[in-house]
């Protein structure tokens, strides 16, 4: 160990950075979503849709299922379904990261969806 750095782990693998995107950049970026959409759906009263909360919507999808496939790759090299013995936080984290991804991203398109059917100043 002479000049090396070893993680204390307590016997446990830890899995890398790309297990973990789904989970950390999905709510963020719904979060964002949520956020720009309200502020500017105010600030631009205006009868036809938002586009900049579109575009907003576009681009935060797309980086959620970017992060979702990088989970989704780490799930695969961990062994996903074949592994039968695998360290718990090898499979569960990109498991658990996959679904996040998924759940923020069905959340994001159903307001793409009302920002395109409902008018910016509705109410």
């Amino acid at each position: 160990m002479s000049g090396s750095k070893r993680r204390l782990t307590f016997g446990v693998s830890v899995p890398g950075w790309r297990a973990w995107a789904g989970l950390v950049v999905a709510p963020m970026a719904w979060g964002i979503h949520h956020q720009l959409g309200s502020d500017v759906s105010y600030a631009a009263c205006d009868r036809d849709p938002n586009r900049v909360a579109l575009a907003a919507g576009i681009v935060l999808l797309v980086l959620i299922v970017a992060a979702g496939w990088m989970s989704w790759r780490a799930w695969k090299n961990a062994g996903g379904m074949d592994v039968e013995e695998a360290d718990a936080l090898e499979v569960f984290i990109p498991l658990l990261s996959i679904m996040a991804a998924t759940l923020f991203a069905l959340t994001i398109f159903v307001q793409l969806l009302a920002d395109i059917i409902i008018p910016s100043c509705f109410g």
